[in-house]
């Protein structure tokens, strides 16, 4: 039990915490990069939402099947800068994309939140022209 209370006391400066995190993040985007460049076929999800600050926001989610079972990973939170039309969003998500290399004929399914603004005569018909 003694041991047990001199490493609860035992403090945990911010710098190690930072570097820790830092790690861990880097560790997580180094197995997510890959698992994404061995896969076959991948289905995105798009979804817009506004966070407590009023700020538009779009999260790009990936599912396939990696070497050890099927997954489904948070791409990333895309904040769009002035609205939430059809352009902005189609922007921000293929320039996301295109920043990772993600190859696009990759991708085999497309899943929106159904909001007119993705899927009319933007992003899905866009992600269709480029396949």
């Amino acid at each position: 039990m003694n041991r047990f209370l001199l490493r609860v006391e035992l403090p945990l400066y911010a710098k190690t915490v930072k570097d820790r995190t830092v790690k861990m993040s880097s560790n997580i985007t180094n197995q997510q990069t890959g698992d994404l460049n061995f896969l076959s076929a991948s289905s995105i999800t798009l979804d817009e939402s506004w966070d407590i600050n009023e700020t538009a926001q779009v999260l790009l989610y990936i599912r396939f099947i990696s070497s050890m079972c099927p997954k489904k990973e948070l791409l990333g939170l895309l904040p769009l800068k002035v609205q939430t039309c059809g352009e902005d969003i189609t922007n921000a998500a293929i320039e996301y994309i295109e920043k990772d290399n993600f190859p696009f004929d990759k991708i085999v399914s497309i899943s929106t939140d159904a909001a007119k603004n993705i899927t009319r005569e933007n992003f899905v018909s866009i992600l269709k022209e480029r396949n």
